[in-house]
């Protein structure tokens, strides 16, 4: 592939490897907030969310993670 534009090679890097880049993030935060079940799903209607255990709720940075 011929690249032209970083910015435009970026933005397709994150769109062909979008599933692999949530994974990751996913696998992040359950080690920084020692969640093993923590998940992050997505539907069309709410966008991405993270999912957990209403006992591990406690557990999380009200900072980096809100509930609206």
């Amino acid at each position: 592939m011929v690249r032209y534009n970083k910015k435009l090679d970026s933005i397709r890097e994150i769109r062909d490897n979008s599933k692999q880049l949530v994974a990751n993030l996913q696998d992040t935060y359950r080690e920084k907030t020692g969640i093993s079940n923590l998940k992050i799903k997505h539907r069309a209607t709410w966008g991405y969310f993270v999912e957990i255990n209403s006992r591990d709720h406690k557990k999380l940075d009200e900072k980096e993670f809100k509930h609206f």
